[in-house]
């Protein structure tokens, strides 16, 4: 993500300098400046075609001029950069691909899932329990407002039902992440909880409120079939729960789900 933003960023700049750099140019004569020597004395010309009549200007009294011409052509070579590095900037986020270690480690435990070994062990970047929980990582920035419950080591999330999720993982040892940054095909999803098991492997889980909303509901059937053309689904890897009619989550649903699938 952070190589995306880079690229973003410097695109934007770019951008501001193109802005700017075209707000410099002045109205100056059409036509092409030349260096003719005229009598032993080397004078400007200002070579013009209008209408098919050609013509020749001398500015040797004219050095105002000449200074614009010059500043002109000098900003529009600039402009001319400017505007190629914005096709190439341009070009090269359309076709960046995101390196997801997360999902790369996820990858490698999924294809040797019956390894007799602890791949824990032994993949870089897959540390202890604790130290994977406490680690920094890429977490959605969304709408901070709307986090409003606080768990008992101090993380905020959206909802009572979160809450509730977030409270019975640390109740089983179970280490987590809220909202890690998740890219599926290069775009950006955020989990509700992202969670290591004790073999190392990562389990998914999203929590559906509002399934009153119907724009809601169909966002949330599109994140879980992106889920499922890489590898994350609801009957491996990815946990799914829903409020009742009441809104509330039924803790009994949210212990099952646990220890058949996340205690080992």
């Amino acid at each position: 993500m952070l190589y995306r933003e880079e690229l973003k960023s410097l695109l934007t700049k770019i951008q501001m300098r193109k802005e700017y750099v075209s707000s410099q140019l002045i109205k100056v004569p059409e036509g092409t400046l030349g260096l003719e020597n005229r009598r032993g004395t080397s004078t400007f010309v200002l070579s013009q075609n209008r209408d098919g009549v050609r013509s020749r200007k001398s500015l040797l009294k004219k050095p105002d001029l000449v200074g614009a011409i010059l500043r002109n052509m000098l900003t529009q070579r600039e402009l001319a950069v400017l505007e190629h590095d914005c096709k190439v900037l341009e070009s090269a986020l359309r076709s960046y691909k995101a390196y997801d270690p997360a999902r790369a480690i996820l990858e490698l435990q999924m294809k040797y899932r019956k390894s007799p070994i602890d791949l824990s062990a032994l993949l870089p970047g897959v540390s202890a329990a604790d130290e994977w929980a406490s680690a920094a990582f890429d977490q959605a920035s969304f709408l901070p407002e709307t986090k409003r419950h606080i768990t008992r080591s101090g993380v905020r999330v959206r909802s009572k039902s979160e809450l509730l999720i977030a409270e019975k993982l640390y109740e089983y040892k179970l280490p987590f992440r809220y909202e890690q940054v998740l890219y599926v095909c290069d775009t950006p999803y955020a989990p509700d909880f992202t969670i290591r098991r004790a073999d190392g492997k990562l389990f998914y889980w999203e929590h559906f409120g509002l399934l009153g909303s119907k724009e809601y509901f169909e966002r949330q059937v599109n994140k879980i079939r992106q889920y499922v053309s890489v590898g994350i689904t609801p009957w491996d890897n990815l946990i799914i729960t829903f409020e009742d009619e009441a809104g509330d989550l039924d803790v009994r649903s949210v212990e099952s789900e646990i220890r058949n699938r996340l205690l080992i």
